[in-house]
């Protein structure tokens, strides 16, 4: 019989388990997908038709697809979300004939766009629509432009809120009946 000590195979344990952690940590930079081999045209069509531009800059025009290709470029699996996304959305445009997304009407853009939308829950249209129109609208909303054009303030904080020892405003009418 073979004598091993507890410690040596406790050390057994622990390399083969740092070997085992550490392993799909180097496959990471080898498969990692580029934002850059992202169809450009597409994307910046996707985002105008999320929020276009009406008197106000769109996304488009506030760079929020710059800002969509920098969190890609950090992160592997949202860049391979755009990218399959984008991909899903050009062909859907081939279906209908055209080459890609960017090629169709405006009214079939937003009927693709619909079609994500109303996807089942877990598939790639549904992920796509939902992670990408929730993006868009923070970064739209969170621009500086936007808050300017909207005349939001700001949070109350750090200056508190200055009226808070007056008496809430109530907005109720009092009951005429009740008086009576």
């Amino acid at each position: 019989m073979l004598n091993i000590s507890r410690r040596l195979l406790l050390k057994v344990i622990i390399a083969s388990g740092l070997f085992t952690l550490l392993r799909p940590m180097q496959s990471l930079g080898q498969d990692k997908p580029d934002p850059v081999k992202l169809d450009r045209l597409t994307l910046d069509t996707f985002i105008d038709r999320l929020i276009p531009a009406d008197g106000t800059p769109g996304a488009l025009d506030l760079g929020v697809a710059k800002q969509l290709l920098d969190k890609a470029k950090m992160n592997s699996h949202y860049a391979h979300l755009l990218i399959k996304g984008c991909d899903w959305l050009n062909q859907q445009a081939r279906l209908q004939g055209q080459a890609n997304f960017n090629a169709l009407t405006l009214t079939q853009q937003e009927t693709i766009i619909q079609v994500a939308a109303d996807s089942p829950r877990r598939s790639l249209p549904s992920i796509f629509f939902k992670r990408f129109w929730k993006d868009t609208c923070f970064y739209y909303y969170s621009h500086p432009e936007t808050l300017k054009r909207l005349t939001y303030a700001g949070p109350p904080q750090p200056l508190g809120f200055l009226d808070h020892s007056s008496p809430p405003i109530s907005t109720k009418k009092p009951n005429a009946s009740a008086s009576q």
